[in-house]
């Protein structure tokens, strides 16, 4: 007979103490963990050359194994409590801290400074990105005023060079009209 085992309990032995219990687990009769299947089935088969109380007889009891309250036999590990929506807690500590326990509230109170320490992380980081657009800015209004300035005296530079050019002509032409008269 195979039966499955119920969310969040307890099985000696389980890989560090978790099972994925979203998927049923079947198993053999002589593994189920409820002492109270294991003893109802004793009951309606007593005669001791019945194949099944045989195969118990060379097996330990159930409630040697499990005991009627799993977290008090020293071989168990808590499995993880996947019927819940917080993934950290064991069925184990559920039952045994009250709801507001200390290391809850310290990890909750962990968790709140984290989080405020993240979120003023992040408006210094805007900050400072607001800061360095505002500088960027700045620096490109100057740069565009000081390209237009050169742009400016290059133009200047470019005049008086012509005008420059343009008095050396007149000079000569001046010179020219001198020696021919």
């Amino acid at each position: 007979m195979e039966g499955s085992l119920p969310t969040g309990s307890l099985m000696p032995g389980a890989s560090y103490g978790m099972l994925d219990l979203q998927d049923p687990i079947h198993m053999h009769h002589s593994q189920h963990p409820h002492p109270s299947y294991h003893h109802h089935h004793h009951h309606q088969n007593p005669n001791p050359n019945n194949p099944q109380h045989q195969s118990s007889m060379v097996h330990p009891q159930m409630h040697e194994i499990y005991p009627h309250e799993c977290n008090q036999h020293p071989l168990t590990l808590p499995m993880m409590d996947y019927s819940k929506g917080d993934r950290c807690k064991n069925s184990a500590s559920d039952e045994d801290e009250p709801k507001g326990s200390k290391a809850d509230l310290a990890q909750k109170q962990y968790m709140k400074s984290r989080k405020l320490q993240l979120e003023e992380q992040s408006l210094q980081i805007q900050a400072e990105m607001l800061e360095l657009k505002r500088q960027r800015f700045k620096w490109l209004r100057f740069s565009k005023k000081k390209d237009k300035e050169l742009d400016k005296m290059r133009m200047e530079n470019k005049r008086m060079k012509l005008d420059n050019e343009r008095m050396a002509l007149e000079l000569k032409r001046k010179e020219m009209e001198l020696d021919l008269h």
